[in-house]
């Protein structure tokens, strides 16, 4: 049985933290990206982004949430690192198929 579907993080982004709600793959769309990403040698996230990003929704302290993309991730984190940062937890979050 899966801990939870959703799991929210906090990320620094240059000393603001900036928070996100990250959901799971369908069983269809989990299976393309895990097959795909089996096959490479070394996982780069970048090659992965528009997969994964999809999955992440921003929580800002006031207003509406804000589901995440391509061009809207770099439009609000300022830090190649963060970006990288929340791409690790995306994928990490999907590990609770596993058991893990």
């Amino acid at each position: 049985m899966l801990e939870s579907e959703f799991k929210e993080v906090e990320i620094n982004d240059m000393g603001r933290t900036l928070r996100f709600r990250i959901g799971l793959f369908s069983c269809e769309k989990g299976f393309l990206f895990f097959s795909k990403a089996s096959s490479e040698e070394k996982f780069d996230p970048m090659k992965y982004l528009t997969d994964l990003i999809g999955l992440a929704v921003f929580i800002p302290e006031e207003g509406e949430s804000i589901p995440m993309d391509n061009k809207n991730v770099f439009a609000m984190i300022r830090s190649p690192l963060a970006v990288n940062n929340l791409l690790e937890e995306i994928v990490n979050h999907q590990m609770v198929f596993t058991g893990g």
